[in-house]
């Protein structure tokens, strides 16, 4: 079965229009959109994030401190998330240390 899904990827604090931002995401998973989001930084916004991902929210964001780590850390859970049609990986946090 294909699915559609949309995969956010952020490195912002947060949307300017926290609401907005959230509607578009419940309307676009009401249309059958299985949403994930990957968000790298340490000023992000991490609640915003996973309530505009899919359910269970807490299995689909990715978060870590830079997109440097993001990319040697968790570019294997991205993976899985996005091409994996029967299995959703736990959220991942990726340390820069």
């Amino acid at each position: 079965m294909l699915r559609k899904q949309a995969v956010l990827v952020t490195g912002v604090g947060g949307s300017s229009n926290q609401w907005q931002t959230q509607q578009q995401a419940y309307l676009a998973r009401k249309a059958g959109i299985h949403v994930v989001a990957v968000g790298a930084g340490r000023w992000l916004d991490r609640y915003e994030l996973n309530n505009v991902v899919s359910q269970p929210r807490t299995r689909n964001a990715i978060f870590a401190d830079s997109f440097s780590t993001l990319q040697r850390d968790a570019a294997a859970s991205v993976r899985n998330i996005i091409c994996n049609s029967a299995y959703y990986p736990a959220v991942f946090y990726a340390s820069a240390h």
